[in-house]
């Protein structure tokens, strides 16, 4: 069972707990990762759940370094954790598979709520069952030399099944999500498309973007990607290149001209990003 927070930044090996999320002050700022699997609930709103989610569980993964108070539930005790976590540090993860987790599972990076994970019944119990057998394999009676690898093996199941689960909801979420794949692309459009002829443009950045759509960077990335079949870069430079067909048909500008409007570092670079998604170069593309 846990202390107050204060007194566990440190935990004696294993440095993995699972426990009663109430436990821990949700306006902290903690140094090692949280999972918080909670009761889900069908109001729409709560949670962050919309109304093609799942009900009955809703997970959240927080890295170090982030405020919990977003997913806690503020009382005069104080803000709170709902749910069972699961709490590890990244001395955990040293020299094995999940050393480069966030990397690995990108929604360590989403943001609070309405980005949090909706479970199914079946889903949630596979996700408690997980955290029962980490639990047994942490248990300080247990100190042999295979413990860690042990618990690295149940730590990535569970993350692997969480990474299943938020397939399943980005299928759920297609027609939301692919609204913000439509803002996106707008966004791109009216910023590269603007008359501004006097400055070189800078590709926008995925976090320019997601703000547009009020969500984070890392979860614009994975919607991309999962609609699209493409990678930020690969999408921009897509779209790059298609609208700088379109100015191309539709103005007189020079190749520089609309090179430095959309943001290419040199004609050169225009010509073989151009070629690869036309298959032609611009002067050619022009001509046709």
């Amino acid at each position: 069972m846990f202390e107050p927070i204060k007194n566990i930044r440190n935990p004696h090996y294993p440095p993995v707990r699972v426990s009663d999320a109430s436990e821990i002050c949700g306006c902290d700022r903690t140094d090692f990762y949280s999972i918080i699997i909670a009761p889900g609930d069908s109001a729409p709103s709560s949670k962050g759940k919309q109304h093609d989610d799942y009900q009955d569980g809703v997970a959240y993964f927080i890295p170090p370094g982030t405020s919990c108070k977003a997913f806690s539930q503020c009382r005069e005790e104080g803000c709170l954790l709902n749910g069972r976590g699961l709490f590890f540090h990244q001395g955990l993860l040293t020299d094995t598979p999940l050393e480069d987790i966030e990397a690995t599972y990108s929604f360590f990076r989403y943001r609070c709520r309405n980005e949090a994970l909706h479970l199914s019944s079946g889903e949630k119990q596979i996700m408690d069952r997980c955290l029962d057998d980490i639990d047994a394999d942490a248990s300080p009676d247990i100190t042999d030399e295979l413990s860690t690898e042990i618990i690295i093996n149940r730590l990535e199941l569970l993350l692997n099944y969480s990474k299943r689960f938020y397939k399943t909801q980005f299928i759920l979420r297609h027609e939301r999500h692919c609204r913000i794949v439509e803002l996106t692309d707008e966004t791109l459009r009216k910023y590269f498309l603007n008359p501004c002829e006097d400055c070189r443009r800078k590709l926008p950045s995925a976090s320019d973007c997601a703000r547009q759509s009020n969500v984070s960077q890392a979860y614009l990335e994975d919607i991309i990607m999962n609609e699209t079949g493409k990678t930020w870069l690969e999408f921009i430079h897509e779209r790059q290149s298609e609208l700088a067909g379109q100015e191309l048909l539709r103005t007189g500008k020079s190749l520089t001209q609309i090179a430095r409007q959309m943001g290419y570092p040199s004609l050169k670079f225009f010509n073989e990003q151009f070629r690869k998604t036309h298959g032609c170069t611009p002067a050619e593309y022009r001509s046709r």
